[in-house]
């Protein structure tokens, strides 16, 4: 079954496989994304082509009671927003993205069609990765990070790196569990493996080498059931040792992301100061003095921005989503927004679902690099958390057809 999973019946259409690459593809690539109205479109068109075979069925309101609730905390913000631009684009993009999420939530309807909607994503990844390959100047490679220096300033090195480092988790989730039935098909999946990889080191994202090597060995230390602890153990610090290897004496990786590592590991401890680590320091410590003063409601869904402005001069968003949500809906949108993971969270700890493991090994790592990152506004960990809802919802719904069947 598992070999023919592009061919049944219970999969995607040709029209919708199409939509759905051609939607990632307006995600993640930058100069799409920066043409609103075509986003827009290429969105627009996925959703009313997945719609036409969706059941939008009863078992899906979890996930949907959340996203109403979220966007409804996001749009009453809006009434003693700071800044209504700010607030207005933000209202748009979470609602618009949150209706995708659970239109593919209740299109799902089997294991097989989430890795089917694994493989789309794998395959508008290494188009794109061609894609930004094809423009950027090889000779700058290694010398400074793959992104806005070197592609276009529209390209954020890190929203790079992060974007790539699930489809290389999506692709050992398909090696560990047999799905890659075939030798065209392995080969193809190696090579998007060496493309993602090679993608992500140059990006020089320290977030993208977290996300990267963590989830996989997460999923590893709690899905090898036949080796024991000291064998896991074991297989993870070699890992290490030789990511650390890799970063430290390939030269072009280290002039872009083994320094940053190098800098991180003496500002953790305390022997100099990273100016990155400084910088978005100072601006935790800004947001959070603006969240005493307005605990409650906040200031406006994205507004962070906009008032770093006024005060420094400086446009930045915080890097944080714990302080980002915190000064935009106060403690209302913070308990709101992050019950969608408590949620997953006790659901992947419940080990009758087969895909548990999932669920723990991406979520800890996308809760542990918030503290660096917006997530609520960000394409590929919105898409991931959907993921993770997916097999929870698809695992419960195969426990009760067993017990229908036994039953019988």
């Amino acid at each position: 079954m598992q070999s023919q999973i592009l061919k049944q019946k219970d999969g995607f259409t040709k029209t919708e496989q199409l939509a759905i690459i051609v939607y990632i593809l307006a995600e993640i690539n930058a100069d799409i994304f920066a043409s609103r109205l075509l986003y827009v479109i290429c969105a627009l068109f996925m959703l009313t082509t997945l719609s036409l075979n969706t059941n939008f069925r009863s078992e899906w309101n979890v996930y949907a009671k959340w996203s109403a609730a979220w966007v409804a905390v996001i749009a009453m913000s809006f009434l003693y927003t700071v800044s209504e631009s700010y607030t207005s684009m933000a209202i748009l993009i979470v609602f618009l993205r949150s209706l995708i999420m659970y239109t593919f939530l209740s299109r799902l309807r089997s294991t097989q069609m989430i890795v089917q909607l694994m493989y789309l994503t794998i395959f508008a990844s290494l188009v794109n990765s061609v894609y930004m390959l094809s423009i950027v100047d090889f000779a700058e490679l290694g010398e400074e990070r793959l992104g806005s220096g070197t592609v276009d300033e529209k390209w954020n090195a890190n929203a790079i790196g992060m974007e790539l480092t699930f489809n290389v988790f999506f692709i050992y989730y398909l090696y560990q569990n047999k799905m890659t039935n075939g030798t065209l098909r392995q080969l193809y999946l190696l090579g998007c493996t060496f493309v993602f990889v090679f993608v992500i080191l140059m990006t020089g994202s320290r977030k993208a080498l977290f996300l990267l090597v963590l989830p996989i060995l997460l999923y590893y230390m709690l899905a090898a059931k036949k080796s024991n602890a000291l064998q896991k153990l074991t297989v993870a610090a070699t890992s290490l040792l030789l990511v650390y290897l890799i970063i430290m004496t390939i030269e072009p990786v280290y002039n872009v992301l083994g320094v940053r590592v190098e800098n991180l590991i003496e500002s953790i401890g305390g022997n100099a100061e990273d100016g990155s680590i400084a910088s978005r320091r100072a601006l935790r410590d800004m947001g959070m003095r603006w969240f005493i003063e307005r605990p409650i409601l906040g200031y406006g869904m994205n507004t962070f921005e906009p008032m770093c402005g006024h005060v420094t001069g400086q446009y930045w968003y915080s890097h944080n989503n714990f302080v980002e949500i915190l000064v935009g809906t106060g403690i209302v949108g913070f308990i709101t927004y992050y019950t969608l993971y408590l949620w997953m969270f006790l659901k992947s700890l419940k080990r009758k679902y087969k895909n548990y493991v999932v669920g723990i090994s991406l979520l800890l790592p996308i809760l542990f690099s918030e503290s660096g990152l917006v997530s609520y506004k960000t394409f590929i960990i919105q898409f991931v958390l959907m993921f993770i809802s997916a097999f929870i919802f698809i695992d419960k719904s195969e426990i009760q057809w067993k017990r229908k069947t036994i039953s019988r």
